[in-house]
């Protein structure tokens, strides 16, 4: 009999999605049990080496506006992880950035970073849910399930694949837990789908300094292709951490209490973007190190995203290859028919809405300011040109959410 008649499929979603299994959190608890200190400082100089790699492939060459969560693919993909085995492991940990950490070091630290990033500042809402689904008859490891509800509040539930509804009891989680602003991931799950894992992230953060509505205008933005289109922009003065280079200008905008923050990077010219991307995204201290706190204007456009980004092929790129091969892969740790299991989908979907009170983000992955220094020098920020953007948990260090600004008035990207 073909090894293929055998072969199951499993589908990833990180509003990120696997299909193989779906991923997925509860509710945080009102206190936390960790703290800043308790973060795995290797973990999330893996985390943010992965998105850095990911930011590589997926934020230049595009004439798009583009948002996404790397931390929320790489939720997604721990998921998987803890299921693979073998060459199928080995190439995930490499693609992951892991450095020499082991699974179970992954799991401990990413525990811990959910936990702090949910209760680092109680002016921020910022939710962290997975959820994972099995087709029904196919009975889940004990150490598998109990390592995904332990790591990642992830109770298996089971579905049938095959129902037409299947695709709507997915939307619905995702939908709740992305406040709405992600209501339909998933269209459809490919046949023999048998697992679907689910991370699901939610942000919603309030300016330190709100933006005042009467001082927004239109005024023009100035396209890569040297058109000009007219956009609402915000403006507001006062103090911020801040630095001049000779290609490009960096500013940081506080949320709430300042532990979260919003890191605009403007490029000298309209068309600059995309030469300054590869540096930009060869280390955060490109646009971490070396601000200033100085007094200045800023002017910033309202905006909104959405993107919506098919991975398997970017994951290949990194390295990740067997996972996706029906005869190679090896998720045996998943269940006793998990040698036969392989990833087909990895589907992630992000949303942001930037306006004068702050920012409300959301990304889903399925698979089927430093202030110190001198006082700088008074300034004038005005993003009226496309320009790169990251959010961050400053005293982690975690980035969260990466993303390109090419046009603002148009709402969904690629």
């Amino acid at each position: 009999m073909m090894v293929s008649t055998y072969i199951r499929r499993i589908a990833m979603a990180a509003v990120t999605v696997c299909l193989l299994f779906s991923a997925g959190c509860g509710a945080s608890p009102d206190r936390p049990s960790f703290s800043a200190s308790d973060a795995n400082r290797d973990q999330i100089a893996s985390a943010n080496a992965f998105s850095l790699e990911l930011g590589r492939r997926l934020l230049p060459g595009t004439a798009e506006n583009r948002f996404f969560s790397p931390l929320s693919v790489s939720m997604a993909m721990g998921l998987v992880l803890n299921g693979a085995a073998g060459i199928t492991r080995s190439e995930m940990l490499q693609t992951l950035e892991a450095r020499g950490l082991s699974v179970h070091e992954l799991n401990e630290g990413t525990r811990a970073l959910t936990d702090v990033l949910e209760h680092q500042d109680p002016e921020v809402t910022a939710r962290i849910a997975n959820a994972a689904w099995v087709q029904r008859g196919i009975q889940p490891k004990e150490t598998y399930a109990a390592d995904l509800k332990t790591y990642y509040d992830a109770e298996i539930q089971a579905i049938d694949f095959r129902d037409p509804d299947a695709p709507a009891v997915v939307n619905k989680w995702v939908d709740k837990h992305t406040k709405g602003m992600i209501p339909r991931l998933i269209e459809s799950f490919p046949p023999d789908t048998v697992s679907a894992l689910v991370n699901a992230i939610y942000f919603k953060g309030a300016w330190s300094e709100p933006f005042e509505k009467d001082q927004t205008r239109e005024r023009p933005f100035h396209l890569a292709d040297e058109k000009t289109a007219n956009v609402p922009m915000m403006e507001q003065s006062g103090s911020y951490p801040y630095k001049k280079e000779k290609a490009y200008e960096v500013l940081q905008l506080p949320y709430g209490e300042g532990k979260w923050r919003m890191t605009i990077v403007l490029p000298g010219d309209p068309g600059g973007l995309d030469a300054l991307l590869p540096q930009l995204l060869s280390s955060p201290e490109t646009w971490r190190g070396g601000l200033a706190t100085a007094g200045g204007t800023v002017c910033i456009p309202r905006f909104s995203i959405k993107s919506t980004l098919r991975l398997e092929d970017t994951l290949r790129q990194l390295g990740m290859k067997t996972a996706f091969d029906p005869t190679k892969a090896d998720f045996s740790g998943m269940a006793e028919e998990g040698a036969l299991f392989y990833i087909t989908q990895v589907v992630h979907q992000a949303r942001i809405e930037v306006d004068e009170d702050g920012t409300e983000a959301a990304a889903a992955t399925a698979i089927a300011v430093d202030g110190g220094g001198e006082p700088g020098q008074p300034f004038e920020f005005t993003a009226d040109r496309p320009f790169f953007f990251a959010i961050e948990e400053g005293e982690t260090g975690a980035i969260v959410f990466l993303g390109a600004v090419r046009n603002p008035t148009a709402i969904a990207g690629s």
